[in-house]
C-alpha cells in the first residue's frame, strides 16, 4: 500500500518537474523552429529570386499565408515537438498529457500577455486603428500559438 502511495507521489512530482522542463525547453525549440522557418522562407523566396513580400501567385493574401503565417505555424510546431519530445525522454513516468495541457496554457498566457503589453506600449488602445501589418503580425503570432499547441500534443499521435 505504501509503495503505490510513494509511486503516485513520485509521478506527481515528476509531472510538475516535467512541466517546468518543458517550458524551459520551449526556448531552444523555438530557436530550432526559427531555423526551420528561415530555411522554409529562404527556399520559397530566395531560390526563386522573388522578394520577401511577393511570391509566385502575386496575390497578397496567398503571399502572407505562404511566407508569413505558415512559417510561424512551422516555427511553433517544431518548438513544441522538440520541447515535449525531449521532456518525454527525460521523464518517462510523468503524465505527458498533463504536461502538454499545462505547458500549452502557460505558453498561451505568455503570448497573450505579450500582445496585450505590446498594445499598451504602442498606445493602439487610443487610436483603435489596426493597420494591415499589425493584423499580419497578430495572425502570425496566433499561428505560432496554434503551432506550439499542435507540437506539444504530438505524443497523442505518435506516442512516446
Amino acid at each position: 500500500m505504501t509503495d503505490s502511495l510513494i509511486d503516485h507521489k513520485t509521478k506527481y512530482s515528476l509531472t510538475w518537474a516535467a512541466i517546468i522542463i518543458a517550458i524551459i525547453l520551449v526556448v531552444p525549440g523555438f530557436m530550432i523552429g526559427g531555423i526551420v522557418a528561415l530555411i522554409y522562407k529562404w527556399f520559397l523566396g530566395g531560390v526563386f529570386g522573388i522578394g520577401g513580400d511577393r511570391w509566385v501567385f502575386f496575390i497578397e493574401w496567398i503571399d502572407k499565408i505562404v511566407l508569413l503565417w505558415f512559417p510561424a505555424l512551422l516555427h511553433g510546431t517544431v518548438g513544441g515537438v522538440f520541447s515535449i519530445a525531449i521532456t518525454g525522454k527525460i521523464f518517462k513516468s510523468a503524465n505527458m498529457e498533463v504536461v502538454s495541457y499545462s505547458t500549452s496554457a502557460i505558453i498561451i498566457f505568455i503570448f497573450v500577455a505579450a500582445v496585450i503589453f505590446s498594445f499598451y506600449i504602442t498606445d493602439i488602445r487610443e487610436d483603435l486603428v489596426l493597420h494591415e501589418d499589425l493584423v499580419s503580425v497578430m495572425l502570425s503570432t496566433a499561428a505560432e500559438i496554434i503551432g506550439i499547441v499542435l507540437g506539444l500534443f504530438y505524443f497523442r499521435v505518435f506516442g512516446r
